[in-house]
């Protein structure tokens, strides 16, 4: 019997305001969590970069040469504009998290999740510290990984149901990113790379269709930053250096085994990915490609130095494993999940937090 793709209730609000209503409500504990991060005087050196970036930009100039380190063009634009320095990047950052874990709470609703589920799925990304700690502390690494899920969420649909919308909606947002945070370039390297694989399943027989898949994930991303490279080297006689500065090191001289090293032991510690991963085997063993593919971007990512950690793994994959989780889920299924869920909290904030950035931010905090 054919897959049909589940129905989608009409039960979540269609209406603009009704939607932006649900994410600012979702953005509220970020939002208090911000304003405790400016009352403590806490800052990263993240988002400091950033808001120093942000001063050089001289609006309304005749030259453009601070171009040289504008890099990138959407986080820095944004503090370049907005006063009161990194408590001002902290706000930003808070108020996107209500739109991507909408994007998460709207997709499981819409696959006739049990809302108790949803609660505790939800809970698995969003009260994590890590999550906390990028929403508030690196608007540009945030607004990256934000775009990318929503992205790999187009691109399980053009994956699991032929949707080619969700096949543009993930390349554009993919350029979108790379506007964010160089290391999203990598990620649509690769899901361009995959794209041969999912086009011979998906369209068998249709003459290019692999390397016109291919270029509609990966040709914005590509085109976001030699768009760059080029305004660059226009104005002021550079090429790509406010990219390489702009890319935080967090594991410096890896080597491709202890890059891929860093990134599984961090995989280890999500259970929920390995459930809804098994899940997604027995139902749509197609859509495995996409759902492994952030592996070895973050490797990639994490061995060329880019700005990706434990807290990039956690958000990613945590992340993924929602979009993957089944329609319809029976009582026993559900029953896995709501553990998995519990378990990946208790699990990163004993185990992965007190060893990453966010261990010493907390000690802060309280």
């Amino acid at each position: 019997m054919p897959w049909v793709p589940p129905r989608r209730r009409d039960r979540w609000p269609r209406d603009p305001i009704a939607r932006w209503a649900v994410r600012t409500g979702l953005s509220l504990p970020y939002l208090a969590l911000a304003w405790l991060v400016v009352e403590r005087g806490v800052s990263s050196r993240l988002n400091a970069a950033t808001d120093e970036a942000g001063a050089a930009v001289e609006w309304g100039a005749s030259t453009f040469g601070w171009v040289s380190e504008a890099y990138p063009p959407i986080p820095v634009g944004i503090a370049g504009v907005l006063p009161w320095g990194t408590a001002a990047l902290s706000v930003v950052g808070a108020l996107a998290a209500g739109p991507l874990l909408h994007s998460l709470v709207e997709r499981l609703v819409r696959r006739d999740v049990p809302v108790p589920l949803v609660v505790l799925l939800i809970a698995s990304v969003a009260l994590t510290p890590l999550f906390g700690y990028l929403a508030t502390e690196d608007l540009s690494g945030f607004l990256a990984l934000a775009l990318l899920v929503v992205a790999l969420e187009g691109f399980l649909r053009f994956v699991t149901e032929a949707d080619t919308e969700g096949g543009f909606q993930a390349g554009l947002l993919l350029g979108v990113a790379a506007a964010c945070d160089v290391s999203s370039v990598v990620f649509a390297l690769l899901l361009g790379a995959s794209a041969p694989f999912v086009a011979r399943a998906r369209y068998r027989g249709v003459p290019a269709a692999g390397r016109a898949t291919a270029a509609v994930l990966a040709f914005p991303a590509v085109a976001a930053l030699l768009g760059w490279a080029f305004l660059e080297w226009r104005f002021s006689g550079t090429v790509l250096d406010s990219v390489l500065e702009a890319a935080t090191v967090e594991h410096s001289g890896d080597n491709l085994g202890e890059a891929a090293v860093h990134v599984a032991r961090t995989t280890l510690h999500l259970p929920l990915f390995y459930v809804c991963g098994a899940l997604l085997t027995v139902r749509r063993p197609a859509a495995l490609i996409a759902y492994l593919m952030p592996l070895p971007g973050l490797v990639v990512a994490a061995w060329l130095g880019l700005h990706t950690g434990a807290g990039a793994t956690v958000v990613i994959l945590s992340g993924l494993a929602l979009l993957a989780v089944p329609a319809r889920p029976s009582r026993g299924v559900a029953l896995l999940l709501g553990v998995a869920a519990v378990a990946q909290v208790v699990v990163v904030w004993l185990v992965v937090t007190p060893n990453r950035l966010a261990g010493p931010w907390i000690a802060l905090l309280f």
